[in-house]
């Protein structure tokens, strides 16, 4: 088989590639953490439409305890 040549369907097992939903989830979240912090909305696919979400303040760094005295 060349380089070239088309693979059928099916003959690499399972179509769908490891790892792809937890990549794109993460790719949804940093988009929104950039949009929340950029005061921004992002487009999103949803009930099979495309709609424009604010990201709310969850979405935001949080404020980390730097003074030692936390848990």
């Amino acid at each position: 088989m060349s380089a070239h040549e088309r693979i059928p369907p099916g003959e690499l097992g399972d179509p769908e590639p490891t790892g792809a939903d937890a990549a794109l989830r993460r790719a949804g979240e940093r988009a929104r953490r950039v949009a929340a912090a950029a005061g921004q909305a992002v487009v999103v696919f949803e009930n099979e439409e495309l709609v424009w979400e604010k990201p709310g303040w969850e979405y935001l760094p949080q404020p980390r305890d730097t003074d030692g005295a936390g848990t």
